[in-house]
């Protein structure tokens, strides 16, 4: 009986172990040499932050000589496929022969099918926000599981190359730009935090939503500090069509509609400048 009693103590106190970034990524075989597969905690100026190591000899793919590595993380009790999912991410270290980077965003829904997108970063050393406005798969995926990251570094030769690329802040935002589920924020004591309100420490320009669009869209900008804000619209020709914001504004997180009602069908820019910082995306219009 006593055994029993200490197996079962023993047990109930081994199933609780503390979740921390370490154990809660899983690293993914993708079939292209990774040397190291777990992910490392580091922290800069007091921040923690997760480092995702993409090291290895390349192979051949129809893209160029690729190293690549993913982690798959769970979600469970996160059904709901958020609006926009994000992170941020910079260079930690890297080796020349690199000559560009793409991240990927993935989620897996109930069935196992994961749903994906991809760009290519611009990462430096500065901390920097890559995200995917994920709003047209809401139906698609029924039942939110998964989360997973991919790097793939591509080189003009073969060879052994890779990246060290810290991450930080994996998040999703729901319904709007203040509702915030943190999925990982890789410090070494806390787990998943939920519904955590931010204010932004960067400007951001997203992507309209929906894009086509026909006849409004809607245009979502963040500002980390007060000043005057200019969000203006452009044709092909370089000509202003449309001003939708001309004022000062302060911290927080803000969305326009953009009603073209009144326009021909095209390509439009729109361009938000505010001091120093100047970001221009493309949008499309389609009656």
């Amino acid at each position: 009986m006593k055994n029993s009693m200490f197996w079962l103590v023993f047990g109930f106190l081994f199933s609780f172990q503390k979740v921390t970034s370490e154990n809660k990524w899983e690293y993914v075989p993708s079939g292209i040499s990774d040397s190291i597969k777990t992910i490392q905690i580091k922290t800069d100026s007091n921040n923690s932050f997760g480092v995702f190591p993409t090291w290895g000899s390349a192979k051949l793919t129809n893209e160029g000589w690729c190293v690549s590595s993913k982690w798959k993380i769970l979600l469970d009790g996160y059904p709901e496929v958020p609006d926009i999912l994000s992170i941020d991410l910079k260079l930690s270290s890297i080796s020349s022969s690199v000559i560009r980077i793409r991240f990927k965003f993935l989620l897996e829904d109930s069935g196992g099918t994961f749903i994906w997108y991809s760009n290519y970063a611009g990462l430096n050393y500065n901390w920097s926000p890559f995200y995917w406005d994920a709003r047209e798969f809401k139906g698609l995926i029924k039942n939110f599981k998964k989360g997973m990251v991919e790097i793939q570094l591509f080189s003009e030769n073969s060879g052994y190359f890779g990246a060290d690329i810290a991450v930080d802040n994996y998040k999703g935002t729901n319904d709007t730009l203040g509702n915030v589920v943190i999925y990982d924020n890789f410090e070494k004591t806390t787990g998943i935090l939920v519904n955590k309100k931010q204010t932004p420490n960067k400007f951001i320009l997203y992507q309209n939503y929906p894009n086509p669009f026909n006849p409004s869209t809607t245009i979502k900008f963040s500002v980390p500090q007060s000043g005057h804000v200019n969000l203006v619209v452009f044709n092909l020709l370089g000509q202003e069509v449309q001003t939708l914001v001309s004022e000062e504004k302060v911290q927080g997180n803000y969305e326009v509609k953009f009603d073209a009602s009144n326009l021909p069908s095209g390509i439009y820019f729109y361009k938000l400048q505010t001091g120093d910082f100047v970001e221009t995306k493309k949008m499309v219009f389609v009656k």
